[in-house]
């Protein structure tokens, strides 16, 4: 009886531990801990497409956010990038605020997208979305007017596309000359300058903004935490980050 009640605890005890290296290779792969945006396959009303969001527990984007000297370049640059990786012959859709909307617009009338974008009005509260990206005021409104859109990629942008790309970081202030442009796989990206960059992690304002971003950072560890010790309380009430 002693041995069976032994044995039994250890198989408990194993397949709890399953459980738990299970729910950490899932969390070690779930999109939204791992990438700054990302993309979930949907069905709506019978159509398929790819939503397109930011991630609000993306900690990648929260550091990536420090380095950036403000959160429209940060959000910009950033966008920018995942849009260029994005696959062609896919239908994407995204609630958009209004600077991306105007960006996807300005884009469709270069046939690099096919785009398309719902009349209705929808509001939605972005705020959490905004203090990742270290500003807390980036959607000032309690709850901004976005826009459901949906479009095809048809080209990824080139450098002969280049004067668009600095005319909408202009109309939505973003000096561009703190922007370099380079060529990866013969796929155009952007970054920050190099003296940006160092001028940036030297100074003060970079810890200031790190230590305001603790709470921020505190709820994406606790997400994580719940996400890996879903139905593990007695495990949970014992971890530490």
């Amino acid at each position: 009886m002693i041995f069976k009640d032994i044995r039994e605890s250890l198989e408990y005890k194993k397949s709890r531990l399953d459980m738990l290296k299970s729910n950490m290779t899932f969390l070690e792969s779930d999109s939204q801990f791992r990438h700054k945006f990302y993309t979930l396959e949907e069905n709506i009303g019978g159509v398929s497409s790819c939503n397109i969001s930011q991630s609000k527990y993306s900690l990648p984007l929260l550091f990536a956010a420090l380095k950036y000297p403000d959160a429209k370049t940060c959000f910009f640059i950033e966008l920018f990038n995942f849009y260029q990786n994005l696959d062609f012959n896919i239908l994407y859709r995204s609630f958009s605020p209004a600077m991306t909307t105007y960006a996807l617009q300005e884009l469709s009338r270069k046939h690099l997208i096919d785009f398309k974008i719902d009349t209705r009005s929808y509001f939605l509260d972005l705020s959490d979305y905004g203090k990742i990206l270290g500003n807390y005021n980036l959607f000032k409104n309690e709850k901004e007017r976005i826009y459901l859109v949906y479009f095809y990629k048809l080209s990824s942008i080139k450098k002969e596309h280049l004067s668009t790309i600095i005319s909408l970081a202009k109309i939505v202030g973003i000096d561009f000359s703190n922007i370099k442009v380079y060529l990866k796989n013969d796929i155009m990206y952007l970054g920050l300058e190099k003296r940006i960059l160092l001028k940036r992690l030297l100074s003060l304002e970079y810890f200031k903004k790190l230590c305001q971003q603790r709470k921020i950072i505190s709820d994406i560890v606790n997400e994580a935490k719940s996400y890996i010790f879903e139905d593990f309380n007695d495990y949970k009430r014992n971890f530490r980050l």
